[in-house]
């Protein structure tokens, strides 16, 4: 499911997650879109939520939206498994489709299926950075909240339910 909100009024919603539709009445106004989906045909990234807030205007013509996108790039094995019961870095990058500069970053982990979330530590490194982590040894999969905001405002949540397994090749 998918909508995109101006304001407070809904101008447009689907069924599809990632895709939506709607009249824009114009001029330059704030907007929020969600998005969410979940699926059952893999143990990994069952439930997908992304929230974005940002200000645009109508231009008449196409224009990418200031949407940014926390990605995660952890190295894994051939089954999409990282070490069980000891420290891991995750490396965590910021994209922009208006190429702002990112202000702030926070992420959080949880061994639990997302019932509960504790943060991680930070560590930037030029224009990308590093989570400490410490998988538990009996957890089975890593699931990963982000935020970011950029220099104008515009901001992500996601949420990223079973990104990756654990376990010891």
């Amino acid at each position: 499911m998918t909508t995109l909100h101006r304001g407070d009024r809904l101008i447009g919603q689907t069924g599809r997650a990632g895709m939506v539709y709607g009249a824009d009445p114009g001029g330059w106004g704030p907007y929020r879109l969600h998005t969410e989906a979940t699926r059952s045909v893999s143990p990994l990234s069952t439930r997908l939520t992304v929230d974005w807030t940002f200000r645009s205007a109508t231009t008449g013509e196409a224009t990418a939206l200031p949407l940014l996108a926390v990605r995660f790039a952890p190295a894994l094995d051939d089954l999409n498994r990282a070490p069980a019961g000891g420290p891991f870095t995750l490396p965590v990058y910021v994209q922009h489709n208006a190429g702002e500069a990112v202000r702030t970053l926070a992420v959080q982990v949880s061994y639990d299926d997302g019932l509960t979330w504790a943060p991680t530590p930070l560590v930037r490194v030029g224009d990308r950075w590093h989570a400490a982590l410490t998988h538990p040894a009996d957890a089975r999969f890593v699931s990963l909240r982000a935020q970011a905001k950029d220099t104008r405002g515009n901001a992500v949540d996601q949420t990223i339910v079973r990104a990756y397994a654990l376990g010891n090749s």
